[in-house]
């Protein structure tokens, strides 16, 4: 037996035939078959009186209630109706979308295959045109690295044939330098006029110079 805080046993809460005070009756409902009572079995009950005008009125209402709700069971049919011929024709226009969908997907498959060809040969076309690009600037190259060499090889036989000064005419080249001086202290001004000094006069007294 479970009792609860408040003192309410839940087994006799729960039991429908548990009487609380001693000595009193359980009311149970008779059966639905069963006969009438022998004390009401030669009753005939009393008819209440309703006035003409009030039959009339509850008649005017029942007929109203009986018509609205035919209105609303016809108004529910027809819906339902509407709804079922939605639902078919929603499921064939979505196998109708479907169908659409697939041919539409097998062309931009074809569509693909046609730009990815076109690609591959643009693509070509352009490898083919960057190679001559290159093949023609790696020519060019060379022409001048070679045109450069023998520019070089030529200013180097240019210098290779000047003469120099050897040793045994260092002293004369020194002594010709010496009288012959240059005088590089000029001036030139913004209309190309060019100003010069004499050269200096000297004398040569043994080792110095004045």
């Amino acid at each position: 037996m479970f009792t609860l805080k408040s003192g309410i046993n839940i087994s006799k809460s729960l039991n429908q035939f548990y009487v609380p005070k001693r000595g009193k009756r359980v009311w149970q409902r008779k059966p639905m078959g069963g006969p009438p009572a022998p004390s009401k079995l030669f009753r005939i009950p009393v008819k209440p009186f309703v006035p003409e005008d009030e039959k009339a009125e509850q008649k005017r209402l029942l007929d109203n209630y009986r018509s609205q709700m035919k209105a609303l069971r016809q108004y529910f049919f027809e819906q339902s109706l509407k709804q079922a011929v939605s639902g078919e024709s929603a499921q064939l226009k979505l196998k109708e979308e479907d169908i659409e969908h697939e041919r539409l997907m097998e062309e931009n498959l074809i569509e693909n295959k046609k730009t990815a060809l076109l690609r591959e040969e643009r693509l070509k076309a352009e490898f083919e045109t960057t190679r001559e690009k290159v093949l023609q600037s790696l020519m060019k190259k060379e022409k001048e690295q070679a045109l450069y060499q023998e520019k070089l090889c030529s200013f180097i036989k240019e210098q290779e044939a000047t003469p120099f000064i050897s040793k045994d005419e260092v002293e004369r080249a020194i002594e010709e330098a010496l009288s012959n001086p240059v005088n590089f202290n000029f001036a030139i001004d913004f209309r190309g006029n060019v100003y010069s000094d004499a050269p200096n006069e000297f004398k040569r007294d043994e080792n110095k110079l004045y």
